[in-house]
């Protein structure tokens, strides 16, 4: 980076960087949990009514579940937040002698305890669901099971071109992050400061390209076809520990110009597009890359102008709640929906009329309560269990892993 864009990027003085402002500081933004809300909500809206709609054209279900046309890139913000959390607490930490120590094993405390929890629910279906076509498309996967514990199995779901048992689906994306955890504290130690906004850069510039090269699930489903987005998280917490705030601050055209050209885009995939797999005007296999970059301006807006309209509904209760419990509520809502349309109607989840919607919407009350309780009993305590190590020993151990975990 030259040195004289890092003069004007980097802050008068450190500590004037606010907490509001710092990803993983000492103080809570409930903003941040607020998009992570919205995250999580728009992935289960896409898996609990487009993804199974099967209405008449023209109808209210139909319009409800085209609206819907993204939501599943939720995904795709998580990934831009975990990137942002991850990237400011690994340069925060990076000269400290404990950082691959404490990294993996606050990683450990808040990934595993609910991981395990939904793996033993899919053993526990597998044990126990009597044997039919229910079992088969509740149980039965070309995935082996042994291929979940080390978090490679997104690797067989590309080669299979299937995401296997609904039960365990949405964990490719887990996978995703655990191979990011593995390589991005080492990656942050090995490169000098200068050069990590270039590294950043490349990395972003390079990924597309991959994802073109491959097949439609491995583009979806691998590390080296999503890491863009993470990359860009990374980089916008880069530009927040040198005073990047100031200088979007100064620049409002810049996040609202993107933000519009990534909302016209969206128009045109949602109108256009046939679902993940198609391209239409150049976009379908870009998409990850330019929804990432507007994610990435949504959470500079928030950040930058906290008291503004968008900052204020991002802390609108619910979905501060709903960013809370949003780990919980992004396992857990595929194996509730499934297993739910699979004891109730002995088939797969599929609703046509309006009126159909009252049971997807009471299973999503079930995964929020079910949610609520893991919180309480498993997450929050296994969460408070890894705040007890420290990047330094002189530190209160609850520097930065007591809130917005990634």
């Amino acid at each position: 980076m030259p040195r004289c864009l890092q003069a004007r990027l980097r802050p008068r003085n450190a500590d004037s960087m606010t907490a509001a402002a710092a990803p993983g500081s000492q103080g809570r933004i409930l903003a941040l949990d607020g998009l992570r809300g919205l995250a999580a909500l728009s992935v289960v809206y896409w898996h609990y009514v487009p993804s199974i709609a099967d209405a008449a054209p023209g109808s209210l279900l139909a319009y409800l579940a085209k609206a819907g046309g993204l939501a599943w890139s939720g995904v795709d913000l998580f990934f831009v937040l975990s990137g942002f959390f991850i990237g400011g607490i690994l340069m925060r930490n990076r000269e400290s002698p404990y950082l691959a120590r404490v990294f993996y094993f606050r990683r450990a405390c808040r990934i595993l305890p609910l991981f395990l929890v939904a793996f033993a629910f899919y053993l526990l279906v597998a044990a126990t669901w009597p044997a039919g076509a229910s079992y088969e498309r509740l149980v039965s996967s070309s995935i082996p099971e042994w291929t979940y514990l080390p978090f490679i199995q997104n690797w067989c779901m590309a080669a299979a071109d299937d995401f296997g048992s609904p039960l365990l689906a949405v964990t490719w994306s887990l996978a995703v992050e655990e191979q990011f955890y593995l390589i991005a504290p080492l990656a942050f130690w090995l490169l000098p400061r200068r050069w990590l906004p270039w590294a950043l850069l490349g990395l972003i510039a390079i990924v597309p390209t991959i994802r073109c090269s491959v097949g439609s699930m491995a583009g979806f489903a691998l590390l080296p076809c999503r890491a863009d987005a993470l990359a860009i998280g990374c980089l916008l917490a880069w530009l927040v520990e040198n005073g990047g705030l100031d200088w979007l601050r100064a620049r409002p055209r810049l996040i609202a110009g993107t933000l519009g050209a990534v909302a016209i885009a969206a128009l045109i995939y949602t109108k256009y597009a046939h679902g993940m797999r198609s391209v239409a005007f150049g976009l379908g296999r870009l998409h990850h890359s330019w929804l990432a970059v507007g994610y990435a301006m949504l959470v500079a807006a928030v950040l930058t102008w906290p008291e503004s309209r968008l900052a204020r509904a991002c802390r609108w209760r619910p979905l501060v709640i709903a960013g809370t419990l949003s780990y919980g509520i992004y396992l857990f809502h595929g194996p509730v929906l499934h297993v739910g349309f699979e004891f109730l109607y002995d088939g797969v989840p599929r609703i046509s009329h309006i009126t159909d919607l009252w049971f997807p919407c009471l299973l999503g009350l079930a995964t929020w309560l079910i949610c609520h309780v893991l919180h309480v009993t498993v997450e929050r305590p296994c969460i408070r269990i890894g705040q007890c190590a420290s990047y330094a020993r002189a530190n209160p151990p609850s520097t930065d892993a007591r809130h917005q975990t990634a």
